[in-house]
């Protein structure tokens, strides 16, 4: 006889263990990988994730400015807040040692009902039972896609690759510069004794391993070893049939900077958060869902700016880009935006996040997870 459990959550990563971080019950986590292998990010968010999380011994540097090249010219991003790039490895244990959740390493397949309570998660270890269900596997969305197939649209996706390389330094640095490739974003991320230099594309191509390691290259020895995926660049669905979807899996992956971590966790404990409620029937599962659909589309103004900032970015030549930034610098107004986006998306302890139902109210589950207690 199967055990049914209260949530399963497909993907192992920042949102998947987001979610789970606020869920109690009998919470199934299925990952391909083991909980902090397979990285592909380039770790870089605000200092206060970390810290918001209790993570900071998984910090590896704190990094106080940001420098952007473009072409031949260079320009400072005003400092507002402390970024940090850090371990993925210990960021995602610690963050799994929040949850009470059980793992499994398997592939996911797909996902189907049973009956009108019981979800069925397809996987190469066989088919676990749950009341509900949340996709955090990442762009491919491989739960939300098996109902339905539009999920995963072939257009507004980018794609990049990392290496490691000896070299250390301070700042981060980013190069938008169409003599990279076609998609010209690049950059270079001290991370204690080393850095991690990349390539990405808003195209979803024209990024090849040879150019990332003649790319890092310039910067000392790089490791042979190389990683990273595609992203997607513009919102999805944030609920498909009875599925919660978070992270890449719902687009949350920001237009423009490429900053998916942080909206990956915020969404991740908002979701995990809704679904408590709801196990512990102080919530329908149509108003958690609601609820959770109006916090996503919420957003939407706000990406499609990014998305359209990104669009003439990219089409900019180096020097007028350079001149465009050089006066929105002088006038405040880089200052101002840095501030309305670093301010987006608060990342809370797991025992605090609470949910804005309507009517007023903001709940918060009862109880903390086992992992805090």
């Amino acid at each position: 006889m199967r055990v049914t459990y209260d949530v399963v959550v497909v993907g192992g990563s920042f949102g998947g263990l987001a979610a789970a971080s606020q869920l109690r019950g009998s919470i199934l986590i299925i990952d391909r990988e083991p909980v902090g292998s397979g990285q592909r990010s380039a770790c870089g968010t605000p200092l206060r994730v970390p810290m918001a999380l209790g993570l900071g011994d998984s910090v590896l540097q704190v990094h106080e400015r940001a420098l952007f090249h473009l072409g031949s010219h260079s320009f400072e991003l005003p400092g507002t807040e402390p970024f940090c790039t850090f371990d993925y490895e210990g960021f995602c244990q610690g963050l799994y040692a929040l949850t009470s959740a059980e793992f499994v390493q398997a592939s996911v397949r797909g996902v189907r009902a049973e009956g009108s309570e019981r979800l069925i998660v397809s996987t190469s270890a066989g088919e676990f039972t749950a009341r509900y269900v949340v996709d955090a596997s990442g762009w491919s969305a491989v739960a939300a896609s098996s109902l339905d197939s539009r999920v995963q649209p072939r257009e507004g996706v980018g794609f990049g690759l990392e290496t490691t390389v000896l070299h250390q330094g301070e700042g981060l640095r980013i190069w938008l510069d169409r003599g990279l490739h076609p998609g010209r974003l690049g950059w270079l991320f001290p991370s204690g004794d080393h850095s991690r230099a990349g390539l990405a594309s808003y195209t979803g191509d024209g990024v090849k391993g040879q150019r990332v390691a003649e790319f890092a290259l310039s910067f000392g020895p790089a490791a042979p070893s190389l990683h990273g995926g595609f992203f997607p660049l513009r919102l999805r669905r944030p609920v498909v049939g009875p599925l919660f979807v978070v992270g890449d899996s719902a687009g949350h992956c920001m237009p423009l900077t490429a900053e998916g971590i942080r909206p990956a966790i915020y969404f991740g404990q908002q979701c995990g958060a809704l679904l408590q409620l709801v196990l512990d029937e102080k919530l329908a599962l149509a108003q958690a869902q609601s609820t959770y659909r109006q916090l996503h589309d919420s957003c939407r103004p706000y990406y499609r700016w990014l998305l359209q900032h990104q669009n003439w970015t990219t089409r900019l030549p180096g020097a007028l880009l350079a001149a465009v930034m050089k006066v929105a610098k002088m006038t405040g107004q880089s200052e101002r935006i840095l501030r309305r986006y670093c301010a987006m998306m608060p990342i809370t302890p797991a025992y605090e996040t609470e949910c804005d139902v309507g009517d007023g109210r903001r709940l918060a589950p009862a109880g903390i997870p086992h992992g805090l207690r």
